[in-house]
């Protein structure tokens, strides 16, 4: 509530002295990177009064921000499609998929076979890097390798932050998992999936914000340029249809 009034309340100023609003923003490893940056630029020419706060996410932690009023929008991989509280809007937008990273001149893609693969077995022949900063990545690293092969990886790093690992991707023979989207923003070199089938599950991502929020202007415009981001231009309006 308290939030909630102090937006109205912003809504209401029109001296430049007395302040400008806030709109925060927390974001998970793969809209980071490379999805919001681009959107936020949009968002800062369409609302020059807005201060744009994009912070880094733990699901727990800032869905209860959200909740309490210190985050206004979630964007999350995290059960978007249950947001158990009839306060949220959960507005699902695509879909994360999990992939082995490495960087493209990695010696693993000397051993691509005939049908554009390679031997999963190949995976253990290399170090790896565990993005420790959600805890399902080392688990599936180290469970996924195991229930396949039948050994676990050897892993010799542990990195809590995203653009570390990259560099650290880009600069050695280490494989890693991680989200597609996060290595959109790599070069030199990139960071590319290695064609390898090992069945990572794939998980539904998208956007939480309060239902209070649905008609403040810069929330139904970021909302209206995710949609047109991932081609979902005619989904409803935020409201009702959109609870999951």
């Amino acid at each position: 509530m308290m939030r909630h009034w102090e937006v109205a309340e912003q809504e209401l100023m029109s001296d430049r002295a007395i302040g400008k609003a806030y709109l925060r923003i927390g974001a998970g490893p793969m809209w980071r990177p490379a999805i919001l940056p681009e959107l936020l630029v949009s968002m800062q020419q369409r609302f020059p009064k807005i201060v744009f706060e994009l912070k880094n996410s733990r699901y727990a932690a800032s869905l209860t921000d959200l909740l309490e009023g210190r985050l206004d929008m979630l964007f999350t991989g995290m059960t978007i499609d249950d947001p158990q509280d009839f306060r949220l809007v959960a507005l699902p937008l695509t879909t994360v998929i999990n992939n082995v990273m490495a960087r493209e001149d990695h010696p693993i893609f000397t051993t691509v076979d005939a049908a554009g693969g390679i031997p999963p077995a190949r995976l253990l022949d290399y170090p790896w890097l565990v993005y420790s900063e959600l805890p399902i990545y080392q688990a599936t690293t180290q469970h996924g390798l195991f229930e396949r092969l039948g050994r676990e990886p050897d892993i010799r790093l542990n990195c809590e932050s995203l653009n570390s690992t990259l560099s650290i991707l880009q600069r050695s023979d280490c494989l890693c998992l991680l989200p597609d989207a996060a290595v959109l923003a790599t070069s030199c070199p990139r960071v590319v999936p290695v064609p390898v089938d090992l069945n990572y599950r794939h998980t539904r991502t998208g956007v939480l914000y309060r239902d209070e929020l649905s008609d403040w202007a810069p929330v139904r415009e970021l909302v209206a340029l995710c949609k047109v981001r991932f081609h979902l231009e005619n989904l409803p309006e935020a409201g009702q249809d959109d609870r999951q």
